[in-house]
């Protein structure tokens, strides 16, 4: 008898199972995987395989339910379909990490995979309310090739990643969390818990606001739920005075809203800052009009204990609405700003935001001041001393340029955006009212009563270089999302590419505003120089018309009174010493900035 007859048989099957296992083993690479089988009991699993990084196991791990099939047809599309029991499916879904079918259709020497919550996905969604089948056919569709083994390597980190973080945060205890505790998962699988982000503002939301760090506090805001529960006072205050910042009003007014509602909450400096920024909101998003609005502030204004930052605000809205010369209130402003940085000195901060809104003042101060200088220079027949108040107007650029120079490098230092902004656009916008302002003077023809708009090609090319500027800073503050900011920026761009007569360019940047406007929902706000730019109606352009319109009248009243202009050209005035005391300037010595040299 043949010693073989009474052997076990082989199993085609079996020798399958083996093939494909044997197969599938060499499509993973032994660096970031380690397979192992499930031999003792297996109720469905084939395969247990960990996946390794950086050459150190994780414990991060995926199932393999592993079928053959030695004979297939493919229908369309290159679908391979294969039957699974009902019951396999549901237990490969118990598994806390992925969980995989693996199909070797051995005729084609091909793999197929699908995760086992896809496949259950296709099941609910084919039988729906309907009695589930024992078995399902899925039409697997696919391959398992080296770059599919990357996929799910990378599903399986992803997962254990993810549920190392939520372990850290459930409550294991199973006791009733403390009220707004949860946890929340963001897009990039990261775990937030609700109770540490509400704590972590509570402690380190004002510095936040201080770092500018409005974005930061914005993203946290966002990984916030607290589903229905109300959020502490702090919350509130510095959430909505992020969104403020960010140009988000109704956002922020929601927020300010709550936070006032408990005010009590708050140190009195605080309050008013909250009460101050939620007027603006109001006012801004047009829910309360401009005498409401005033009227308000001013009653917040009296109070005591407004703090350094709504201080140095009373004091900017007593010079614009004061009473005096604007020489007499620009020095009390001075003393006054000198006085409030004086308790904080090593408030540096704080400093350069006071500095900053000086910087703002003195150059409207300045280029008004040299509009009527120049206009009496003609009105007396003295364009001839122009070239003079010229050269004075240059030394009082370069110290303006001087003092802005240094407050910007403060303001880069401590990475105060906002105020580099502010310092930078000013600036800039000095240049550019410089150049409409000259363009107007040299080109004035009193015998016809208007002057022509001719610049020459160096103020073009200077402002051209200022533009460029200007969409560096805007860049750098849509890296941190201030909005109004941005705005700003290409309202200043736009208006200088008009006036240097690049249509192309500024036809671009006011489409690009109006898109910025709509995107960040801006319209909203009460941006007056934007609705003015739809209409038409640059500074320059607006400038150009109404001092056209003075001086014509004012050479129409001479000549009506019967004055005779020649007179005039008669008046002793050889230098501009001699007409200085015509000439009136509100700043005669600049305010000395407090800030310590910066060694290099």
């Amino acid at each position: 008898m043949d010693y073989r007859s009474v052997l076990p048989k082989s199993n085609p099957n079996e020798d399958l199972e083996t093939i494909s296992r044997n197969k599938f083993v060499l499509l993973l690479d032994t660096a970031l995987f380690e397979v192992r089988q499930e031999v003792q009991r297996d109720k469905g699993v084939d395969l247990v395989v960990e996946i390794k990084e950086k050459g150190r196991y994780t414990n991060f791990r995926f199932i393999v339910q592993l079928k053959a099939t030695a004979t297939t047809k493919l229908k369309k599309n290159a679908l391979l379909s294969y039957g699974i029991e009902v019951s396999n499916i549901n237990y490969l879904l118990n598994y806390g990490m992925p969980a995989y079918y693996v199909l070797y259709d051995h005729s084609n020497d091909h793999f197929y995979f699908a995760l086992a919550n896809e496949i259950f996905k296709s099941l609910i969604n084919k039988y729906k309310t309907s009695a589930l089948p024992s078995k399902y056919s899925y039409n697997f569709c696919k391959r398992l090739d080296l770059e599919a083994a990357d996929e799910i390597y990378k599903n399986t980190l992803d997962s254990g990643l993810l549920i190392r973080r939520l372990n850290t945060h459930r409550n294991v205890k199973g006791g009733k969390a403390p009220g707004g505790a949860g946890i929340m998962i963001d897009e990039d699988n990261e775990v937030y818990s609700v109770e540490q982000n509400l704590s972590f503002i509570e402690r380190c939301g004002f510095r936040l606001l201080n770092d500018y760090a409005f974005q930061q506090v914005i993203d946290i805001e966002q990984r916030t739920y607290l589903g229905g529960k109300e959020a502490p006072a702090m919350f509130n205050y510095v959430c909505g005075m992020a969104y403020f910042q960010k140009g988000e009003l109704l956002k922020a007014l929601d927020y300010l809203k709550k936070a006032d509602r408990k005010a009590a909450a708050f140190q009195p400096d605080q309050r008013a800052i909250l009460t101050h920024i939620l007027l603006q909101a109001t006012y801004l998003l047009g829910m309360m009009d401009r005498e409401t609005y005033d009227q308000k502030n001013k009653e917040l204004f009296a109070r005591e204990k407004l703090g350094s930052f709504l201080e140095i605000e009373k004091a900017v809205q007593q010079f614009y609405h004061g009473e005096g010369t604007y020489a007499d209130k620009i020095q009390t402003l001075y003393q006054t700003v000198n006085d409030i940085v004086s308790v904080e000195p090593d408030n540096l901060g704080g400093k350069v935001t006071a500095y900053s809104k000086i910087l703002h003042i003195e150059m409207g101060l300045l280029t008004k001041d040299f509009i009527e200088n120049l206009s009496i220079l003609h009105w007396y027949n003295c364009g001839h001393l122009q070239s003079e108040l010229y050269q004075h107007w240059a030394v009082l650029q370069e110290k303006y340029a001087a003092r802005s120079k240094i407050v910007l490098n403060y303001a880069a230092r401590s990475s105060n955006v906002p105020a580099m902004a502010n310092v930078i656009m000013d600036y800039i916008e000095w240049v550019y009212k410089t150049a409409y302002i000259k363009q107007f003077f040299n080109n004035w023809d009193s015998n016809i009563r208007r002057s022509p708009k001719i610049t020459s090609p160096e103020v073009i090319a200077e402002l051209i270089d200022k533009s460029g500027a200007l969409e560096e800073l805007y860049s750098d503050c849509a890296n941190i999302s201030l909005s109004e900011a941005q705005v700003l920026c290409l309202i200043l761009k736009y208006q200088i590419e008009d006036f240097c007569e690049q249509k192309e360019l500024a036809e671009t940047t006011l489409r690009r505003l109006q898109e910025l406007v709509e995107e960040k929902e801006l319209r909203y706000s009460r941006l007056e120089d934007y609705k003015a730019l739809l209409k038409g109606e640059t500074e320059h352009q607006v400038f150009h018309l109404d001092r056209e319109r003075r001086m014509g009248h004012f050479y129409t009243v001479a000549s009506n009174s019967g004055i005779d202009m020649d007179l005039l050209n008669n008046l002793p005035c050889k230098s501009l010493m001699d007409f200085e005391h015509k000439l009136k300037w509100s700043v005669i010595e600049f305010m000395e900035f407090d800030l310590p040299e910066i060694k290099q």
